[in-house]
Parts: structure tokens; sequence; C-alpha cells
């Protein structure tokens, strides 16, 4: 995981894995609800495919992006933004 400063004020983290990659006919869907790509032949445990969708919405309300860049048998590189987190004063 890294985080750096991104455009206009938010906050960027990448979130970077080893895994098989997402085919490009994917990557566009595996923010929906529900959809799931078929990888029983690579991993034993199916998921639900609501935890990227959540995701999504979750930092969609907090005025953020999330995007992938993947490529088959290379591993995928998870980008979401937010804005900087306000702070706020202790009462006195």
């Amino acid at each position: 995981m890294r985080i750096r400063p991104g455009k206009n004020g938010m906050v960027h983290t990448m979130v970077e894995d080893t895994g098989p990659g997402i085919l490009p006919e994917h990557q566009t869907q595996i923010f929906q609800p529900f959809y799931q790509i078929d990888t029983a032949a690579i991993y034993p445990h199916d998921g639900l495919g609501i935890g990227l969708s959540l995701a999504r919405d979750i930092i969609n309300l907090h005025g953020g992006e999330i995007w992938v860049k993947s490529e088959w048998g290379s591993g995928s590189i998870f980008n979401f933004t937010l804005p900087p987190a306000e702070r706020q004063r202790d009462a006195e």
C-alpha cells in the first residue's frame, strides 16, 4: 500500500497485489454489485461480488474515485482518491 498526495488536494492510495491480474473485459465491470469473475481454477474460495462495489460506493460518498490498473499475468493495482480529513479542534 502506498499513500501520496494526489491531484486537486486529494489523497491518492494504491494497493498492489501479485495475483493473476484482471482481463481488460472485466476491469470495467468488477465494481458493479454481485459481479464475479470465474476464478475457481486459481482461488478455491468464492466471494459474493460485493466488496469492490461497497468500496466504490463508500469512496464516492466521500467525494473520491476508485479504479484499477491490471495486466493479465502481472497482478493489479487498485487506486482510490479521497479528500483529506478535516482536523477537529479539541473542545475547550
